[in-house]
């Protein structure tokens, strides 16, 4: 069993790592490295609630195991049929299970919003970057 203090934008606070899961997560849990822990809280009276640890994934994992849709936000002045093959390339090279949104947008007004029916990705943060090199494309995010 392992006590890991984690800090994130409003804190710290205590996670417990049961041993099952300190073995499997271990290499993981790395002074200053970003993970992701799913797990359950757990307070007490008059203490500070502690994190009890299920699993740790890292960035890249929590990205392909935790979420469901990745958003692209497109610039249609910016967007045209090179950028859109670009698009298809990346795309073709990350197959997997989640959904592809696309927001369009013009003049920073938001159109119209279409989901990709014959194209699903296994996000990462490899294909998070090689989205945002695509000229007109203007925000990339991952929803769960």
């Amino acid at each position: 069993m392992s006590f890991v203090t984690m800090e994130d934008f409003y804190g710290s606070y205590e996670v417990i790592v049961f041993s099952s899961c300190y073995q499997k997560h271990r290499a993981k849990l790395l002074q200053d490295s970003i993970v992701v822990v799913k797990g359950k809280t757990s307070a007490k009276d008059r203490g500070d609630s502690k994190v009890i640890a299920d699993e740790i994934y890292t960035l890249d994992e929590a990205l392909r195991f935790l979420s469901r849709r990745v958003h692209l936000t497109l610039g249609s002045n910016r967007f045209g049929k090179d950028e859109l093959e670009r698009l298809r390339e990346v795309v073709g090279r990350y197959p997997g299970e989640r959904d592809i949104i696309f927001h369009w947008r013009e003049n920073g007004t938001e159109h119209y919003t279409v989901q990709a029916r014959n194209a699903r990705v296994a996000p990462g943060l490899e294909m998070v970057e090689e989205l945002k090199r695509i000229a007109g494309v203007e925000h990339v995010e991952i929803s769960n």
